[in-house]
């Protein structure tokens, strides 16, 4: 039990493992239990899934910066307004 315990990821570990993953290559241990750990998991996959389709999306859309201290201030009169 105790190899199948050292090799078996939970699932918060694994998709730590597939986020480290798109930004850099994974030692050779960790790319196995994370590969036995998609092969179990379904819900693991789906979140694998819906991360590239997220990350796909996030690369189409424009190159326009978000001007934050206006949507600050967007934000702050939008909760004063709701005190009132």
């Amino acid at each position: 039990m105790g190899l199948l315990n050292t090799l078996m990821l939970s699932c918060r570990k694994a998709t730590e493992l597939m986020e480290r993953s798109t930004m850099q290559p994974l030692p050779m241990g960790d790319r196995m239990r994370l590969w036995m750990h998609r092969r179990a998991c379904d819900g693991c996959r789906a979140f694998e899934k819906q991360n590239a389709a997220m990350d796909q999306l996030l690369e189409k859309r424009p190159e326009r910066a978000v001007d934050a201290r206006a949507l600050e201030g967007r934000i702050l009169q939008a909760l004063e307004r709701d005190e009132e």
